[in-house]
């Protein structure tokens, strides 16, 4: 049977690519789009626009469009960035220092529909103890475990937007090994499988599956855009993202007003490729401003057809999630 990177990876916030009906992988993209040649400077006629966020004792040492940063009495610095327009939180993160390098303490962040999207605690600027992560849609829990100096300890469990149970991670204290446990949407028990020095080695996109003493050969592979058909495997993969990242490169218009105000940041975008190849359910679960989010929107209204994933022989649909970073450069 098929086996790819874990769907949920912590490090990247959603950066996933999930078959629609059986299997996993992980296929990260993150873009650095420089739009503009002069960062403007920092507009002081946005200091307050946040400042009903404010604990009790705290004070606001300035803000942005997109952001405040203020201090409370235990002299902890605390960042606080927004969605503008409507107004939505999208983080609150706590420093030890004025130039916001050392995370320590609490640390949420939120989609722009409101729901939460992370929330656990730093030490020395690395994540430690447990740590919890939500879906987009509905808000339930999506996996939850303990961190010790940023990697994985331990048990960690996968949930489904239904909050069922899915999957149980076993990870090594000490090396990037780990096994997985999967489960169907009953509870019962599908199957185990195990990553060494956190990979799991796919040769040339074919998987042989053993079943009652007899092999079968099955061809599998993730969709890939038509002008790198020429390739195979890890290949045809890179040389799909980098078309993309051209793609992305040569198509994106920062918008005026997010220059204007000095917007940066980074677009998450679900969306899936059908069995056509067609891109379709595109959702911007976090969109930086409505300006950057409806530029994303376009782009992904551009991108052009691939062709489709395969598995056991068969067409099948997959679901990414697309970090594209807005960059305003100096």
């Amino acid at each position: 049977m098929i086996k790819f990177q874990p769907l949920f990876n912590e490090n990247n916030k959603n950066m996933k690519v999930e078959w629609l009906t059986k299997g996993m992988a992980l296929l990260i993209f993150s873009f650095v789009l420089n739009g503009c040649s002069v960062k403007p400077a920092i507009n002081q006629k946005y200091q307050g626009m946040y400042k009903s966020y404010l604990g009790a004792g705290e004070v606001e040492l300035f803000g942005t469009f997109q952001y405040m940063v203020s201090t409370d009495t235990n002299g902890i610095f605390i960042y606080r960035r927004f969605f503008p327009d409507p107004i939505q939180i999208i983080e609150e993160t706590r420093y030890k220092d004025d130039k916001l390098l050392k995370k320590d303490g609490l640390s949420t962040n939120w989609y722009d529909n409101g729901h939460k999207w992370s929330e656990g605690l730093y030490l020395n600027e690395s994540r430690i103890g447990k740590w919890s992560f939500y879906h987009w849609q509905g808000g339930n829990l999506e996996a939850t475990g303990e961190f010790l100096n940023e990697k994985k300890i331990g048990l960690w469990e996968i949930y489904d937007e239904q909050e069922r149970l899915m999957k149980i991670e076993k990870h090594d204290t000490i090396l990037n090994n780990w096994t997985v446990e999967s489960y169907d949407t009953l509870g019962n028990f599908k199957e185990e499988y195990s990553y060494k020095n956190g990979e799991l080695v796919i040769i040339d996109d074919t998987i042989i599956q053993t079943h009652n003493s007899h092999n079968y050969l099955f061809e599998e592979h993730m969709p890939f855009l038509s002008s790198c058909k020429h390739l195979l495997g890890i290949e045809r993969d890179n040389c799909s993202k980098q078309t993309l990242f051209k793609f992305l490169m040569d198509n994106l218009k920062y918008p005026k007003e997010a220059i204007q105000n000095n917007v940066e940041g980074t677009t998450y975008t679900e969306f899936v490729v059908d069995i056509s190849g067609n891109i379709t359910n595109v959702n911007v679960i976090s969109g930086v401003s409505k300006e950057i989010k409806a530029e994303t929107l376009r782009l992904f209204s551009l991108i052009p057809k691939w062709e489709p994933a395969i598995q056991h022989n068969r067409k099948v649909a997959v679901q990414y999630s697309l970090p594209i970073k807005f960059k305003l450069t100096n």
